[in-house]
């Protein structure tokens, strides 16, 4: 699993270079007309589209009722401490290691490694619209237009930019990293289910083959619900898929960091006191969903969607859990447990290899 993973990212990082090599021998002035272009046009600063389709800059400081520079660091320090606390895709990866130190340095190679990936992709889109810039055609209008999805823009260049062959690999390297990322997803809900639901509560004394055919029908469950939930991403009347992606995480994801942060950085608290921030944390972000949706009753969705920023659901819904949650933990009684090893504080000091 881990090497096909790694096969499928080289697919992917290749299938980017060869865009980008395709882009940069086209354009008449190479990679220095792609740089002027996006400054040009503010491709290279922190920006959102305006109601007139325009790019505005956005401000720094802090605010909870708009985006800013400063918050919108703070809302991805929170999704990416999410993603390495509870995400259990990487936790099975920690778990893969031969050590507790092997897995902290690969975490530390892969945040070394994600910010100049991420500036490579986010480059080669910057490449992408200095092409058409140079060269308009119909499509890539309409896409700047608003007209069309932003995301087909990628596509419309491989079918129409490159070449058969580089067609084909820049095709293979995309599903690539769709299976990369689906597959673990698929596994890590068949192993969560299976081990912390149906194992636990439902049948606890079957044989391995039994709980391996549950897991191949909840990976086949799952399976169609994400093929199910993709039309609906792609019906959905949204700017781009990484703004509704960022929007719909904060919403659902909103309290679970701050649950993780309550255990490993305090050591006082139990089920009760996480049950009632959890349920403060729930009740915030449906306030939030709802008035997204417009169903919160007279002008309650406007007046909610005017105070706080929709990006920022995350960051409040871990604040309120957390809060709350430790808030409980020292008004209810102290259930004493060996919490060794479970928290920074209660650390043995014993080798971890």
């Amino acid at each position: 699993m881990i090497w096909t993973d790694f096969i499928e990212s080289m697919l992917l990082i290749g299938g980017g270079l060869l865009i980008l090599g395709v882009i940069l021998w086209r354009l008449p002035e190479g990679i220095a007309q792609v740089i002027s272009i996006g400054q040009a046009d503010g491709k290279f600063m922190l920006s959102e589209v305006a109601a007139d389709g325009s790019l505005q800059a956005i401000p720094w400081g802090f605010s909870l009722t708009r985006k800013t520079v400063v918050m919108l660091l703070i809302v991805g320090l929170f999704q990416w401490l999410g993603e390495y606390s509870y995400n259990q895709e990487i936790i099975q990866k920690y778990c893969a290691a031969k050590s507790a130190r092997a897995a902290r340095r690969a975490m530390w190679i892969n945040c070394a490694m994600c910010v100049p990936a991420w500036g490579y992709f986010m480059f080669v889109g910057t490449a992408l619209y200095a092409f058409y810039h140079v060269f308009p055609e119909t499509v890539p209008t309409e896409i700047l237009a608003g007209e069309r999805k932003a995301e087909q823009i990628l596509p419309y260049f491989v079918v129409t930019q490159l070449p058969p062959g580089a067609t084909g690999l820049v095709v293979a390297g995309v599903l690539a990293a769709a299976m990369s990322s689906m597959g673990a997803a698929m596994n890590s809900i068949s192993a969560v289910f299976v081990t912390d639901i149906y194992k636990r509560h439902i049948a606890g004394d079957r044989e391995d083959k039994h709980y391996m055919r549950v897991a191949r029908l909840v990976t086949l469950t799952a399976s169609v619900i994400m093929i199910g939930g993709a039309l609906l991403l792609f019906q959905a009347d949204t700017l781009t898929l990484q703004d509704l992606w960022s929007e719909f995480q904060a919403i659902i994801a909103g309290g679970l960091l701050g649950l993780y942060m309550l255990g490993f950085f305090t050591t006082r608290g139990d089920g009760r006191a996480v049950g009632v921030g959890i349920a403060f944390a729930v009740v915030f972000s449906a306030i939030m969903s709802l008035s997204g949706l417009g169903w919160l009753p007279g002008g309650l969705s406007q007046t909610v969607r005017g105070s706080i920023e929709g990006y920022y659901t995350g960051i409040i819904g871990n604040f309120v859990m957390f809060t709350l949650g430790y808030f409980m933990a020292r008004v209810l009684p102290r259930r004493e447990k060996d919490l060794t090893n479970l928290t920074v504080w209660t650390q043995d000091n014993t080798p971890l290899d």
